[in-house]
């Protein structure tokens, strides 16, 4: 199969389903565990985000995307209806790749920005309501999106012939001209408070349904209450584990893969890509992604630690690996400094 129309079906086939987030689905049982917010006002943590991506071609293994950032989540406010908070961007560490300096920049545009702050707003349960600010952050990508533009075109004098700067621009400035697209940029943000709000049952549990996109999904999920090891850990602490399955076919990805690359690309190079795309090969191909999802949390809501890894098989063999987790660093809880005499669990 060509090898560019391959990566962009790894590409498409990963934001399907694990950029959306969590594909859990809430229990109907009686015995079950929900995911609600107790927090007060001016509790802070501090998390730490990973993102790591890694192409497996033949025998070797590509690592695309290996970053860490870390930032603040405080409580500025905390009424009947629901919560004030904010996010602040610390820093980003960007570990080995084989990328180019050049790609290394391009995957920014994919990235929350650092220097402007997340303001956002949650229901009683946690729920993300809305970004308040997101105007504010829009006007900050923008910006940075030219900067990163002016760059990579100057750097690549026939980048203009393949992937036309004025398409490229106008797809990634599509992406942050709502409130919902710049959601979506917050993937930290996102996995942080994605199953607030739901009920999940404290058993394993099988369900056959449907993803987002329409396609046969596979579930197998179940919640308990975890055993407390650690100093930092308390009783009513809480996880759930799922693991899903999705299957495609190519001639499902077709209108996605060349409506995608369409927006993006040069008209001869999307024509060559719509003869492969109607090719028998790339018809019969069969597309696998399976989802692992761990999500850890205090007995108060707060998230302890989440992990998401999601592998693409194409004919049977693992061509995608994509992982995405995040732990606490420090937190501060003003509950805590209230009912106990031991400020370590208070800041930590």
């Amino acid at each position: 199969m060509n090898k560019f129309v391959f990566s962009v079906c790894l590409f498409l086939f990963s934001l399907a389903g694990f950029a959306q987030g969590s594909t859990l689905v809430e229990a109907e049982e009686d015995s079950t565990i929900s995911v609600i917010a107790y927090f007060c006002k001016n509790d802070s943590l501090v998390y730490d985000y990973w993102h790591v991506k890694n192409r497996i071609r033949e025998a070797d293994t590509i690592t695309t995307v290996n970053v860490t950032t870390r930032f603040l989540v405080t409580v500025t406010d905390s009424t009947s209806e629901g919560y004030k908070m904010v996010l602040v961007p610390q820093s980003i560490e960007r570990g080995e790749t084989t990328n180019s300096n050049e790609a290394l920049k391009m995957e920014d545009l994919l990235t929350m920005p650092l220097g402007v702050n997340c303001r956002f707003s949650t229901d009683e349960l946690g729920v993300i309501q809305h970004i308040d600010n997101w105007m504010e952050i829009r006007d900050s990508l923008k910006a940075n999106y030219k900067k990163i533009f002016d760059e990579v075109y100057a750097q690549n004098a026939g980048l203009d012939s393949i992937l036309p700067r004025q398409r490229m621009e106008s797809t990634f400035l599509l992406r942050c001209s709502s409130e919902s697209g710049i959601l979506q940029i917050y993937a930290p943000l996102v996995m942080l408070f994605n199953v607030h709000g739901g009920s999940f049952a404290m058993k394993k549990d099988h369900l056959e349904t449907k993803n987002e996109l329409g396609y046969p999904t596979h579930i197998d999920i179940e919640a308990f209450y975890t055993v407390p090891k650690e100093d930092t850990d308390n009783e009513g602490d809480y996880a759930i584990v799922a693991e899903t399955t999705t299957d495609m076919k190519g001639d499902d990805l077709m209108d996605m893969v060349g409506g995608a690359v369409g927006m993006m690309v040069n008209d001869s190079i999307a024509g060559k890509l719509n003869e492969t795309l109607k090719s028998d090969e790339f018809a019969k191909m069969e597309v696998q992604g399976l989802n692992h999802e761990l999500y850890t949390f205090f007995y108060n809501g707060w998230p302890k630690m989440m992990v998401s890894e999601k592998k693409v098989g194409i004919d049977g063999k693992d061509a995608l690996i994509e992982a995405a987790g995040l732990e606490w660093v420090s937190l501060h809880w003003n509950e805590y400094a209230e009912e106990e005499d031991d400020g370590e669990k208070q800041d930590i």
